[in-house]
């Protein structure tokens, strides 16, 4: 990562920070990009998701865990975005696929180790939140850093530990985002069909079934942010680590230095 290139300013950054920039990063900074990548991986998995349960009749319940495991998968397609749009000018589809499929095994070996190490960590439910801080990386420790699963993993961990409150708050706030966009999504859609075009309830109903086609769609569409929000922590993090504000002052500092000469 060559900082003195990053498109958005490096410092420190509160947490309110963070969301608010990740707000701006998807709706300005990435919005077309992210939604070619939203249609073509994502949008696939939501419209099968739906169907499978309107055709082969499986329970919403056994839906929702489907989506969860292919969304910690999909989400990793918006990290790699989310990375290039920080240190590049212009960042294709193309690239961002090839990126991501290139480090598409050990991704997904990261996930299956640090999902295990989540679920065995539930046994002992005080165990559950300190497993689910020190995983919360793994996605750029693998995507980004180019590590193989298990340094991923370890990596992740190591990093996390210094920082376990922000970590902590950073994961509430995108499980309240995640709760925020799915509701939104459904409010939104069922007031359509209902109260704009007649149609009733045909998708399904979230609070009655147990889930719907715009609650999936709601929840596939918080990957977006969620996935920004967190790389964006992870940078924050970073800086705070390694001194990236104070590398880019002393770079600016050196740039005038030379052109006044």
């Amino acid at each position: 990562m060559n900082v003195e290139k990053a498109n958005v300013e490096i410092r420190k950054r509160g947490l309110l920070e963070v969301t608010d920039l990740a707000f701006r990063c998807v709706f300005g900074l990435g919005g077309m990009l992210y939604l070619k990548l939203f249609v073509v991986y994502a949008l696939p998995c939501v419209l099968a998701l739906w169907a499978a349960q309107r055709w082969l009749e499986i329970g919403w319940l056994s839906i929702w865990c489907w989506a969860a495991v292919l969304a910690s998968g999909v989400q990793g397609i918006f990290t790699v975005a989310a990375g290039r749009l920080m240190f590049e000018r212009e960042v294709t589809f193309g690239a961002v696929t090839r990126q991501f499929f290139s480090r598409l095994g050990g991704y997904i070996g990261a996930l299956i180790i640090s999902r295990l190490l989540m679920a065995l960590s539930g046994l002992i439910i005080i165990a559950l939140p300190i497993v689910w801080v020190r995983m919360a990386h793994v996605h750029e420790a693998s995507l980004l850093e180019g590590a193989r699963a298990g340094a991923a993993v370890k990596r992740s961990s190591r990093f996390s530990e210094n920082y376990t409150g922000a970590t902590f708050a950073m994961l509430l706030v995108l499980g309240i985002a995640t709760l925020t966009i799915v509701l939104g999504c459904e409010l939104i859609g069922q007031a359509l069909l209902q109260d704009v075009f007649q149609l009733g309830m045909p998708l399904g109903d979230l609070f009655e079934d147990g889930g719907s086609l715009f609650a999936l769609l709601g929840f596939f569409l918080s990957l977006v942010f969620c996935a920004t929000t967190r790389f964006l922590s992870y940078i924050d993090s970073r800086t705070r680590r390694d001194g990236w504000d104070i590398q880019v002052r002393f770079m600016a500092i050196r740039a005038r230095a030379e052109e006044a000469l």
